[in-house]
């Protein structure tokens, strides 16, 4: 199946629940502060579909990719938006130093 925001296949099959548990991990650590607006934020980024997730087997249709990428633009901190990258890079992406720009295209 494909993702519902970038049309490419989901081959990363772990839905956006199982990745905001690891993300909120992160979050008590690096910024505490922002966890329950991540709760918020990824209910913005939400959507049924057909992919099954290995880890809680719930239904899903968009990639890890597209949710990383959602929550990295979230962040809007240069500082913790490295430090996401050294956790949740899934190898879709370069680790290179931040810079003004963005990473993702």
């Amino acid at each position: 199946m494909e993702c519902v925001l970038c049309d490419e296949p989901v081959t990363n099959p772990v839905c956006q629940d199982c990745l905001a548990q690891a993300i909120e991990q992160w979050l008590w650590e690096a910024a505490p502060h922002k966890i329950d607006e991540m709760h918020t934020e990824t209910e913005t980024i939400r959507a049924e579909g057909t992919v099954k997730c290995i880890r809680c087997k719930q239904l899903f249709s968009i990639c890890t990719y597209c949710y990383t990428k959602h929550i990295f633009n979230w962040l809007h901190d240069g500082e913790l938006q490295l430090e996401f990258l050294e956790f949740f890079n899934f190898d879709m992406y370069r680790l290179e130093p931040y810079t003004t720009r963005k990473v993702f295209s």
